[in-house]
């Protein structure tokens, strides 16, 4: 049996480890359409993760605090992903997340244009 303590404090039983992802499908669908990730015991997770053990658990949401900034550093990774499949020469240098939105930074031979 694993216990999950939500954030509300409302407690759920399950019979078998679960993925955070079908943790908040027993919630309602709604939240896991929109679910980016998880607080799992204070540890920042994605909702692949698989709950094994009795935890605390909070489900992320683009409306959480840390939503946005998950979005913007997957955006990042995302940009990152299409430039080197577009120039597979380009050296990747870094690419944060900001407070106002994301960037990175690419070595390349010329400036990319439209």
């Amino acid at each position: 049996m694993i216990t999950i303590t939500l954030k509300n404090n409302e407690k759920k039983v399950f019979d078998t480890e679960i993925t955070v992802m079908d943790l908040a499908k027993t919630i309602s669908p709604r939240l896991a359409q929109s679910a980016i990730g998880a607080i799992i015991n204070d540890a920042l997770t994605d909702t692949h993760h698989i709950i094994k053990n009795d935890v605390s658990v909070e489900i992320i949401t683009i409306e959480h605090d840390l939503g946005i900034k998950i979005l913007r550093h997957t955006a990042a990774h995302v940009l990152a992903q299409a430039v080197k499949r577009i120039f597979p020469q380009a050296k990747l240098a870094t690419g944060p997340a900001t407070p106002e939105g994301f960037f990175y930074d690419f070595s390349y031979i010329r400036s990319f244009t439209k």
